[in-house]
């Protein structure tokens, strides 16, 4: 899991967890009977929420010793973060928050089976959810991706000292061939000229004992003395700037390939990840902002028109389902190309809240 993806997750699920606990809450104390229904159906989604808080808890858990690259990872370790408790306030690091919520969420299941009050743990669940945890979340969450903006630009600056380091050694090691290819066609050149220089020193002497041979042991007397002395003239091999003229060609088609790869290729890619933390950010935001619109509207149902209609609640309930699909962990490796169909998603979502007056605060 990413860190900025668990920072506004961390908000997201409390939000959705107070939102839900609220409701159950203001339906039950204000509703009457007529409000049975949408208690019945906030109370089978509270639980579900309350799994997702737990599963991202477990996540972190895991996951922290991965996230020491950056130092707004502290947000989980160090108490910082001012909560209510007990009509006190409290510091604690976000992962304690998580465990104190998640032992809330079961202490309200179980007082709302047993009938007994839960009014302290929907107040710890509602303000320590929309309370100074958005604002530490979200002062964190800049933080880190200005972070992992700066380890972009460090990882930038790596490659183009390993291309440069990289370039430099290959120019090292073609102009060190050139005098190997020089010393190698001198040799070349002796070794020849010293076996021509064999054969012509010792060719009067092999000839006169092939005629002697051809005349005490074949008997022929008289031979021909036809053809010509060989004559001994030094062997220049004149291949040097061939071998030379390809070391170059082979140093530029490497060169010219690793530095293209790298300026186009990697660049495009560099700049789809600078994207990525920004985009990430915005999300994050959006999500987080649309879960304090839906809490505000609906205290302001509660309010200003009285208990809503078990539609209405139906319509809050499919758009907290809507919002948790905005951002999904498991797909956040493809943000990058999804970034315009999760803007229409997100503005999508404005309308239907509006439409369905989710939003008319009087």
């Amino acid at each position: 899991m990413d860190l900025p993806i668990a920072v506004g997750n961390v908000d997201s699920k409390l939000q959705h967890v107070a939102l839900t606990s609220r409701i159950i809450w203001s339906l039950s104390q204000f509703g009457g009977p007529s409000a049975a229904p949408a208690v019945y159906i906030a109370y089978l989604l509270f639980p579900e929420f309350l799994n997702d808080l737990k599963v991202l808890y477990l996540n972190i858990t895991s996951s922290i010793a991965d996230w020491n690259y950056c130092s707004g990872q502290s947000i989980f370790t160090d108490e910082n973060v001012k909560i209510w408790s007990s009509s006190e306030t409290d510091k604690l690091n976000l992962l304690d928050l998580l465990a104190k919520s998640i032992q809330s969420g079961n202490e309200f299941i179980r007082k709302y089976k047993d009938t007994e009050d839960y009014s302290d743990e929907i107040t710890f669940l509602t303000l320590n959810s929309f309370g100074e945890v958005t604002k530490y979340c979200n002062d964190s969450l800049y933080q880190i991706i200005d972070c992992q903006k700066s380890i972009m630009l460090e990882f930038k600056t790596e490659v183009y000292i390993l291309l440069i380091l990289g370039v430099g050694v290959l120019a090292i090691c073609i102009f060190a061939m050139i005098p190997f290819c020089y010393s190698t066609i001198n040799y070349e050149n002796e070794l020849w000229n010293n076996l021509r220089k064999k054969v012509y020193e010792n060719h009067s002497e092999l000839k006169k004992n092939l005629l002697d041979r051809i005349k005490y042991f074949h008997y022929q007397y008289e031979l021909p003395l036809n053809g010509k002395n060989i004559l001994h003239k030094n062997i220049n091999f004149k291949k040097y700037w061939k071998y030379v003229w390809r070391i170059f060609i082979y140093f530029i088609v490497v060169a010219t390939f690793s530095i293209t790869n790298i300026t186009l290729l990697y660049e495009k890619c560099t700049d789809y990840l600078s994207y990525r933390p920004d985009v990430m950010k915005e999300m994050i935001n959006r999500q987080i902002l649309q879960n304090s619109l839906a809490i505000w509207a609906t205290l302001s149902q509660f309010e200003t028109w009285g208990i809503p209609s078990i539609n209405q609640y139906l319509n809050i309930a499919i758009f907290m389902r809507i919002l948790i699909q905005i951002l999904p962990c498991e797909y956040i490796e493809h943000l990058i190309p999804q970034f315009w169909m999760s803007i229409m998603l997100v503005l999508l979502v404005r309308l239907m809240i509006i439409r369905n007056g989710l939003l008319r605060i009087k």
